[in-house]
């Protein structure tokens, strides 16, 4: 990637907490019975009456049980890859509920992005995002760790995998085509999936090429896209869902602690948002943020700090990246004092890091939050 590549937006889709609305539209769009869905429901610890409510908040991992159960339950011959894009060829804006429609009303591209980045809870989706301009392409790429739930073999697992990530890159294209226009269709798409046997009969349903076996899950669209007028803007409608969205994404959140919320607003942004907006979007006084995350053992700092190595490990594995352009993407203004920042967290170097441990290092657990993806 060339130095001149700059960071859009970007975010995690994985959160915590979610509504279980994602998981009944799939039911009902695979047509599962109402008896048939509630078992399902059950089935993973929740009570029968969450069918009933769309709102009704879930976990990340239930939201995961649920997929898998329901991909068990398919009596189909389709692939995982051919489910996900004929699905998504019935896909507009407003099968994603309130984020949807702040996301459709949103004066820019780049502003819609970010609504939905700034608020998973209401995402629905499970991939790392981020969204990159470069010389001549806006590059949106995906991934998303294989999920870890008990019980379940090694095979469904990776099929759970390449459901959501593909799912999530697909429904980011549909929505970006609701919000653009049909004259602004990505140029191409990758996976990192090998080509499925089924994929001459549901070809068509792709809004572009589709390149398989590839390094990364990834939308490229051309840079004009930036600089046009999504066909639905409207300043008033995009406030108001917006506000909406941000009620309801505090309301999924009022059992998670401040050090997880911190911490979903620093993924959110890259380089994270500062200790001031951090405490603007939280509705609080920088002091007071001080004061509760002191309070349950940390501090802006340590999670600030946390945040941007756990990045830095990211880019480091990823060999064709140099120093100087991590320091960039990170918002460091120099790589010395990238080099000296990640020093002070890790013992080493980003060079030495890279040398010894970016291809075996597999400890980037976050002891703050327990919304994103987790390694053993």
């Amino acid at each position: 990637m060339s130095q001149s590549n700059s960071v859009v937006a970007s975010g995690n889709l994985s959160t915590a907490h979610r509504t279980i609305a994602s998981v009944l539209g799939l039911m009902e769009a695979l047509q599962i019975s109402p008896q048939g869905s509630i078992v399902m429901i059950q089935n993973v610890g929740l009570p029968a009456h969450a069918y009933e409510d769309p709102t009704f908040p879930i976990s990340s991992n239930q939201h995961l049980e649920l997929i898998n159960l329901i991909l068990n339950e398919m009596e189909t011959d389709w692939s995982v890859i051919a489910i996900v894009f004929r699905m998504a060829s019935e896909l507009t804006i407003e099968h994603f509920g309130v984020i949807g429609l702040a996301m459709k009303y949103a004066e820019t591209l780049r502003e819609a992005l970010r609504v939905a980045l700034a608020y998973p809870e209401l995402s629905w989706g499970h991939s790392r995002i981020v969204v990159t301009r470069g010389s001549s392409e806006l590059t949106t790429t995906f991934t998303m760790e294989q999920p870890k739930l008990p019980g379940i073999s090694t095979e469904q697992l990776e099929r759970l995998r390449c459901y959501c990530l593909v799912l999530d890159l697909v429904a980011a294209t549909a929505e970006v085509k609701s919000i653009m226009g049909e004259d602004h269709a990505p140029t191409r798409i990758t996976l990192p999936f090998p080509t499925p046997p089924d994929w001459p009969q549901v070809k068509s349903f792709a809004p572009c090429p589709i390149e398989f076996d590839a390094e990364a899950a990834q939308t490229f669209y051309p840079l004009s896209i930036e600089q046009a007028t999504p066909i639905h803007a409207s300043s008033l409608s995009h406030r108001n869902f917006k506000a909406i969205a941000k009620k309801l994404s505090s309301s999924l959140a009022e059992d998670v602690d401040l050090t997880e919320q911190v911490s979903r607003w620093l993924w959110a942004y890259t380089p994270p948002l500062g200790r001031a907006d951090i405490a603007k979007q939280l509705a609080m006084s920088e002091r007071t943020l001080a004061r509760k995350l002191k309070e349950e053992g940390t501090s802006y700092k340590d999670l600030y700090n946390h945040v941007q190595t756990e990045r830095a490990k990211n880019f480091l594995r990823n060999e064709s990246f140099t120093v100087s352009q991590i320091a960039h993407r990170l918002g460091y203004s120099e790589p010395a004092v990238f080099t000296r920042a990640f020093a002070t967290q890790t013992g080493l170097s980003p060079l030495k890091w890279r040398k010894k441990k970016g291809k075996s290092d597999n400890t980037g657990r976050d002891s703050h939050t327990a919304g994103y993806p987790q390694k053993d």
